[in-house]
This record gives C-alpha cells, sequence and structure tokens, in this order.
C-alpha cells in the first residue's frame, strides 16, 4: 500500500472531525500543509492572530466548527483573546500550531518563546498536545475532540520533526489561493473631515438610535461601557456583551455574519478600531453583506476617564474603512442620516461612522457572567 504523507493525512483528520473552516497564518515549516488547507477547506486567510480568534468565536457561536493554524509565536500575541474571550465565554477551538524554536532551530530568536510555550499553556490553563511523528497523528483528533467536548481552547504542537521524511511537495498553484477580482470597484464620494458642530449626540445617544431601529438582528456590544450602555438601553438575548478582548468586536461579527443568515450589527468604536485596525482589512476580505459596523466615535477612550484619541486630529474611520476597500461607507450625526445609511443596501459589508461627543452614561455593569450572556445569546439563535 501507498504510504500517506503527514501532511494528507493531517486533513483527512481535520475532515474526519468535521472542521468546516479553518483561520490561518503561514509559518515557514508547516508550508506544505498549509497549501493543503487552503485546497480542501474554507480558509479564512489572515493578518492577524487576535482577528482569527474573534473570528473563529463568531463562527463557533453561529454553530460551525472552526479551527485555527497558526505558527507558535502566535500564541504570544493572542494571550488575551484567549484568556478574556474563549475562557470566559467557554468557547471552543482547537489551534493547530506549528512549533518553532526546539527540533533543529536555526534561528536564534525562535527559540526564546519556542521553548516557553508548553510553560506559556499551562500557565494559562490551555490544554495541550505535542506531535512529533507520524504516529502522534491520532492526537489531533483527541485533542479536536477536547476542545469541542470541554469547550475549551486546545492547542496542537506540531513538531517540524512531523514532517521529516515527506514525500509531499506542492505545485506553485496549490500554494497560491485563486485570485478574486473586486466585486465593488466604484469610487463613491466621501465626507472627510470629522466637522464636529457641538450638538453631536454621545455615544449613548447614538446607541439609543441604533437599537431604535433594531429589530431581529444580532448586535455586539463592545468591551466596556458601551456594552453597558446597550444593556441599560435595550437588553434582549439577540445581544451578545462583550466584557473583555478590546477590539475584537467586528471580527466576531464577521465570524457570525460567515456562519449564518441573519443580520448582524456590531457596535464597535474610535479606540477599538484603532487598537485592531486589522479588523477592518478583514471586514473587507470576509465581512457580508448582512453585516453592519458601526464605528461610534467620540474620539476618547470613554471607558478608562474619557482621554482623547488621534481621530480627533488625525484619522478619519470612514477613510480608512475606504482605504482598505470597504465600499458601503457612511458618515453619520443624527437620526435622519442614520435611517438614510441604514436604507442602503449593497455587496458587502456596511460601515456607519457616527460622530459623537465624548462622555458616558451613569449605567450599571452588566449583570449576566460571560457564560449566561453566551448561553441566553445561542438560544435566542436557535428560536
Amino acid at each position: 500500500m501507498m504510504k500517506v504523507d503527514p501532511e494528507h493525512r493531517l486533513v483527512q483528520i481535520l475532515k474526519e472531525q468535521k472542521i468546516d473552516c479553518v483561520a490561518t497564518l503561514p509559518c515557514d515549516k508547516a508550508q506544505a500543509f498549509l497549501a493543503l488547507v487552503t485546497q480542501n477547506f474554507s480558509e479564512i486567510p489572515l493578518t492577524r492572530e487576535a482577528d482569527g480568534f474573534g473570528i473563529c468565536a463568531g463562527l463557533v457561536l453561529a454553530g460551525r466548527r472552526p479551527a485555527m493554524l497558526i505558527q507558535n509565536t502566535g500564541l504570544g500575541n493572542a494571550v488575551t483573546d484567549i484568556a478574556s474571550l474563549f475562557q470566559v465565554y467557554q468557547l471552543p477551538l482547537p489551534v493547530l500550531v506549528s512549533w518553532r524554536g526546539v527540533y533543529k532551530e536555526t534561528i536564534e530568536v525562535q527559540k526564546n518563546l519556542g521553548q516557553k510555550i508548553p510553560a506559556l499553556l499551562q500557565a494559562l490553563g490551555v490544554p495541550h498536545t505535542v506531535v512529533e511523528r507520524e504516529e502522534d497523528l491520532p492526537l489531533v483528533s483527541s485533542a479536536i475532540e477536547d476542545a469541542y467536548r470541554h469547550q475549551t481552547v486546545h492547542a496542537i504542537l506540531l513538531s517540524p520533526r512531523l514532517w521529516e521524511g515527506s514525500s509531499f511537495s506542492p505545485t506553485p498553484n496549490e500554494i497560491r489561493r485563486k485570485h478574486r477580482e473586486n466585486e465593488h470597484p466604484q469610487t463613491v464620494a466621501v465626507k472627510s473631515r470629522r466637522e464636529v458642530t457641538g450638538d453631536e449626540l454621545t455615544r449613548y445617544g447614538a446607541i439609543k438610535l441604533i437599537m431604535g431601529a433594531a429589530d431581529q438582528q444580532i448586535v455586539i456590544g463592545h468591551t466596556g461601557i458601551p456594552s453597558k450602555e446597550l444593556f441599560a438601553i435595550r437588553d434582549r438575548p439577540l445581544n451578545f456583551y462583550m466584557l473583555g478582548s478590546l477590539g475584537l468586536a467586528t471580527p466576531i461579527g464577521i465570524g457570525l455574519s460567515m456562519g449564518q443568515e441573519r443580520e448582524v450589527w456590531v457596535l464597535d468604536g474610535d479606540g477599538a478600531l484603532l487598537l485592531n485596525p486589522n479588523a477592518l482589512f478583514s471586514l473587507r476580505m470576509f465581512g457580508r453583506s448582512n453585516l453592519t459596523v458601526f464605528a461610534i466615535d467620540n474620539a476618547s477612550w470613554g471607558s478608562t476617564g474619557n482621554q482623547v484619541t488621534p481621530t480627533l486630529d488625525y484619522f478619519d474611520l470612514e477613510l480608512l474603512a475606504r482605504s482598505c476597500g470597504i465600499r458601503n461607507t457612511h458618515k453619520v450625526r443624527n437620526a435622519a442620516e442614520l435611517q438614510e445609511a441604514l436604507q442602503v443596501r449593497g455587496d458587502g459589508p456596511r460601515f456607519i461612522h457616527f460622530i459623537t461627543a465624548p462622555g458616558n452614561a451613569n449605567v450599571p455593569n452588566v449583570p449576566l457572567s460571560p457564560p449566561e450572556i453566551k448561553e441566553r445569546f445561542l438560544a435566542a439563535l436557535r428560536d
């Protein structure tokens, strides 16, 4: 019988475990396996690990069964996302990790973090499985089953030793993804100035207007006071309140929009989008027409004392979205402009830049635990 190389065996294991999409960032040691992932799965090519965790969280909430493939340095970038999103909300995700820095490593800078990865995972309370040789591959099935059975992140450390002796060598056409045509090439006028008039609503007022227009949409409230204000204005089971992971509201919305057909509204903010502008790259690449992102821009870090953000003087979020290729964009300041923007449909996601004044409403904390938020939300999605 012809020997099957480890790359194809691993793809077969993922299929047997009903993995239906894989979020990826490349690694030199796993490039042949990545080529097969590209050919065999719905792939989500990332620009930052955090976006992958956010998108996968949304996909899980939508009932999909994702996995991730990243290099071990990416685990260092994603500590907060694992701890304050996946662990507190009890969300599952198998993470295939190309494990650098240990086996025959020739790049010195890879060794310091690579050798500490098991200890880092142990400190986080993240279960992990080491796969060094082909005979270890059945452990991957067990790790994926553990992730989804126990609602946990499970890291699968793939040693470069696994690929030694493999006869598989992808062709250039297998490595490259198919080029996507630009679906939205048109150019339209954009209001490129903040133009503060002095009569802007606060964020609370903006959320009140937005929720007054909401019907059966999923609504994601981003971290801190915005989620508290959303709860006070209109609590509903289809609201998903983020209590941590600043910068991942839009990626979670992207995953939810990809995984089901219901309309998704994300209440994001200027600070969060500046902290993670990669979310706009992902919005352009993966956002669907059932997704609207409201960038509520009060030019301040509202939850930490209203310190000024750079959108006051330097950056225009609508122009930033435009530069990422997002075409259905609007700048609004009041109810009439919001209603006009909500009437505009089109291909791809919608981005509404809502200019507001600084200030926080005096509202209590969301009186729900993260698991309670998740379970109530999932029950509403099933109805």
